[in-house]
This record gives C-alpha cells, structure tokens and sequence, in this order.
C-alpha cells in the first residue's frame, strides 16, 4: 500500500500538519548545525589561545639583513641610534663616523676639538644617555652627546646624527698636587641633574681611581652648564692594580675591579664616597680575574665573566637577617669558552648580547635562559644590541659590519618564568612570584602561574568546605523531607541551578 494512501486512511485530526513536519526537520536540522558550531566554536577558541601563548614559549630567531663594509680602521667601539638606521663606529683615535644601513656610501664623520692637543687614551659609550667619553693622555676628560635628529622630506624619514659637547674638557687634578696620569677607562652614569664619571689613570705600579662628580645648577628660566661638584680618589682604598671601572645608572654607585678579581663596591653621595662591599665573583677559581663587567637595564644587577669564559650575574638585595644591600650571586649561565670579548645591554628588559671569538649568544638576565647562540662564519671585535631589541651589530676582524635582525618578542617568559623559581631584583632569594607590569613601579613583570594555580585551587577548596554540606543537606531535605506542594517549585529550580 502506497504512503499517500495510508494516510488518507488516518483520520485527519490524528494527521500531523505540514507545518509540524516542515518545522521539525528544520530543527532537527539546526540542532545538527548549531551542535557542529558549537564544537567548532570551542575549538577555535582553542587554536587562538595556543597561536597566542606559543610564542611565549618560543626562543628568539635572528636572520642577517645587512653588511656594510667600513674603511679599515683601528676601531674600539660601535653603537646605533634608536631606530638602527645609523650605525657608527669611533677609532681609536676618536674620530666618529656614521654610516647608513640602508645607503652604505652614506657616511659622516667628526673629529675630537681641534683645540684638543692631547692625543686621545680611553673611549667609552654610555648608550642609555646616548654620551660618548673620551679620556686624554694628560688624564683629562670630555663628554659628548651622540644626538639623533629625524628629519622628513617628500614622506622619507632621514636620521641626521650629530655629537656636540656635553661638558667642557675637564681635569679632575685641577687645583690639586697630582697631575698627569693618562686615562686607562672610564665609565658614566646620569641621574637628574647629577652625572657621575668614573676615571682609571696611569700612576706607576697601581694606578690610580678617581669619580667626578658633576651637578647642573638650574633656574626657573635656564638650565645651567653641568659643572665639577667634587672629585674623589678612592685609589688608597683598592688593594692591586685597579683594571674595570663601572657607574651605576643612577649616578649614585661605583664599581671597581682590580687584578686579582676583586670588587670594591663604593657608595657616592654629596660629601663622600664610602666602601659598601668587597667581593670576590670567581673565588676558588683556577683564574678569578674579572675580564668583563657590565651593568643589565636598571642598574641593580651586573654581568661578569673571567678568562675561562664563566659567566655569572650579581644582583644588589638585602640578604636574609640583614640590613645592609649589598651584591651576591643569583645567576649562572653556561661557560663562553673564553673571556668575553664584546658585551652589550639591552634598553628594553634584562637581555644582553654577549661573546667569545666568533660565538655570539643573547641571553636573559632574569631567568638565566639563552634566548639564541650561535657560531659565526667570522671573528668579531665589537657588537652592539640595538636599544629596540630588534637588530644587533657585529663588527668582524675585517672591518665589516654585519646587521642583523631580531624577533624575540617575550624574553621574559618561557617554561622557567612560568613555573620555575625565578630570582628577581631587589628579591633575597629565588621564588614564584606573580605580578602584573602595572602592580608597582618595579621594572618588570613576575609571569609564575604557580601562585595562581594554588590561588585557584586554595580558593575551590575552601569554597567546597562551606559550600558541600549545606548542598547536601539541602538535597536530602528536599527528597525525603520536604512537602510535596514546595517540593513541586524547589526541586525543579535546584536541577536548574545545578545544570547552569
């Protein structure tokens, strides 16, 4: 029997509407389509979490992107402007050249003064504050902005740099018994309107070790030339010959490295300049001389390494039961092979590029991670990292200039950040921390999820203590206890509560 006959057979109020039938399969329909929807819904919002959190976990990659060939040169430094479009690199004789990294025939150079007749001894560039130091044969000293001006023309952005006179030439023997002394090193550090400049000076045997400290006198209408507040000769303090000079950031701390790998740590204030702390980074080793020593971002921690390529961090705190800050241990990472030959501090976080010969590595200060490593087809004299953290300079025995790009995002986190005990700045010892870039004025931020999960975890647990024996009497008393008429409302509003 056919199905249109079978159903002329029903009678016609048992028979179901067109409608009915019609709104049925479009349901039956739409309830397939949306369950799939809701299935691929959650799975995309599976895909974008894991595109966003993947390059959290994922190391720094670099690719070359340029090489520029210098004239030959005895070159003993080399840095860049913000945007590293101009490269530079200052001789030994303190001539500055700039060259372009898109034009390479682009150059322009600047000498030191004329008025200068002292040939020039120490060079060294404070890239935080763009200065520039030179250090002269007869132990004076000057100081020059390294000065980069945007310029647009016709929708092109040319960088014009410049290096004008911060200071006058400035002796720090002026008034005083000593004279002469070559300057050996140097080091700057600015704060407001105080600049601090440290000074290792040729005297015999052992050497000498003064800090310049210069103030700006400014009025409600001028600011005022910086000007020689005090000079101080720590040399009496230092045992040995001192070899490594470094000023603080905050123009407020000195440290001194001798020949037999000691620092001397020293406190600069308006008066004085008193010793903090004497330590020794590399004791016990078969070399303990310090052959690299540079400050991270911030100041507070700072990078050394030794002859066998040993690479630690030391970071001012106050240790546990103290009161003093002083610098202890809190990284290592693996050996170089060798004494660092270059070093340079990122502007942005606590990354650092670093190297020994041709190996090349860019490592995070905080977490103690290698971020990328790798050996170059040449031997390199001088690199510069780039103050946005996305290029980075080597310049190779042969004078050549290589530029390289880098894309390393999220230095800051990774597995260890995440969960591993971390030992922070200013921290007294490694621990899991958590804390948002915008908590407090502290530089960065603490990434470790472990305070959240137990946060998380610790919450629930408590939550079930108060929230599990009220829901389990309550349901008991509704199934066995309650009446029928409030049963009919509650019951049906609880197994909604407990579906949502």
């Amino acid at each position: 029997m056919a199905k249109n006959e079978v159903s002329e057979l029903i009678p016609a109020r048992f028979r179901t509407a067109k409608a009915t039938l019609f709104f049925d399969r479009f349901m039956n329909f739409f309830i397939k389509f949306g369950g799939l929807g809701v299935i691929a819904a959650v799975f995309a919002i599976f895909v974008f979490i894991f595109s966003q959190v993947l390059p959290l976990l994922q190391s720094a990659s670099v690719k070359e992107q340029a090489a520029l060939e210098l004239p030959p040169a005895d070159y003993v430094l080399i840095g860049a402007d913000e945007w590293s479009e101009r490269p530079f690199a200052v001789e030994r004789s303190g001539r500055v050249t700039f060259f372009s990294s898109a034009d390479p025939k682009s150059k322009i150079s600047f000498e030191p003064p004329a008025d200068i007749k002292v040939p020039v001894s120490a060079i060294a560039y404070a890239a935080p504050q763009q200065k520039l130091l030179m250090g002269f044969e007869n132990g004076s000293f000057m100081v020059f902005d390294v000065r980069f001006e945007p310029h647009y023309q016709s929708g092109t952005r040319t960088i014009v740099p410049d290096l004008l006179p911060s200071t006058p030439l400035i002796d720090p023997d002026a008034g005083g018994e000593a004279s002469g002394g070559a300057v050996k090193a140097l080091s700057f550090g600015q704060s407001s309107d105080v600049q601090l400049v440290g000074l290792i000076r040729s005297a015999g045997a052992s050497d000498r070790v003064q800090v310049v400290r210069m103030v700006r006198e400014s009025t409600l209408y001028s600011e005022g030339q910086m000007e020689v507040d005090n000079v101080y000769d720590l040399s009496s303090q230092i045992q040995g010959r001192p070899e490594k000079i470094l000023v603080n950031s905050s123009a407020d701390g000195i440290l001194v490295a001798n020949n037999h790998g000691d620092i001397y740590y020293f406190g600069i204030g308006d008066e004085k300049a008193s010793l903090r702390q004497t330590f020794q980074p590399f004791t016990g080793r078969e070399d303990p001389e310090v052959s690299s020593l540079n400050y991270l971002n911030g100041g507070v921690s700072v990078v050394v390494t030794n002859r066998e390529g040993i690479n630690r961090v030391f970071s001012l705190l106050i240790p546990k039961g103290s009161t003093k800050r002083i610098f202890e241990k809190t990284k290592e990472f693996k050996s170089l092979g060798g004494p660092a030959v270059f070093f340079s501090p990122s502007l942005r976080n606590r990354a650092f590029l670093i190297g020994h010969d041709s190996l090349v590595s860019v490592r995070y200060g905080t977490t103690a991670t290698i971020r990328w490593e790798q050996e170059m087809p040449f031997w390199i004299r001088h690199a510069f990292l780039g103050p946005r953290y996305d290029r980075f300079f080597l310049l190779d025995k042969e004078s050549k200039l290589h530029i390289y790009k880098l894309h390393d995002p999220h230095p800051e986190a990774g597995w260890k950040a995440f969960f591993g005990k971390v030992w922070y700045d200013g921290y007294a010892e490694p621990g899991y921390t958590w804390q948002s870039s915008g908590a407090t004025d502290d530089f960065e931020p603490k990434l470790s999820v472990i305070p959240l999960i137990f946060g998380t975890l610790k919450g629930t647990f408590y939550a079930l203590i108060f929230s599990l024996p009220i829901a389990l009497l309550a349901a008991l008393y509704t199934s066995q206890f309650a009446h029928p008429r409030f049963k009919v409302f509650i019951k049906p509003t609880m197994e909604i509560m407990a579906s949502l």
